[in-house]
């Protein structure tokens, strides 16, 4: 019996050996901890979420017209009877955009 527990003891620690040297592995390829990340993540939230670094795409014609409509306090569904679109594509438009947009 005696010598049951101290193979299993000695397989456990090649395993736990193993596991260490897989782990370390996986950090160098994946990059840092789950830690690591979650201590990222959370200072993100706290800063209003994950930081964005892509700058606003060119306004279109029809987001050009949207934006201006909106700087004149237009409701949604306003803009939407004036360019003969529905409100959805409004809307849409707007959060492609990041409208409204300050002039200049």
């Amino acid at each position: 019996m005696v010598k049951i527990v101290d193979w299993q003891d000695e397989l456990r620690m090649k395993m736990l050996e193993s596991a260490h040297a897989e782990n370390a592995r996986a950090r160098k390829v994946w990059g840092g901890s789950t830690w690591d990340r979650s201590e990222q993540a959370k200072e993100n939230g706290v800063k209003g979420g994950r930081p964005t670094d892509k700058p606003l795409p060119k306004l279109s014609s029809k987001a050009n017209m949207v934006n201006k409509l909106m700087l004149k306090s237009m409701k949604v569904c306003d803009i939407a009877d004036v360019l003969g679109v529905s409100h959805q594509a409004v809307s849409q438009t707007i959060k492609r955009y990041g409208l409204p947009r300050a002039k200049g």
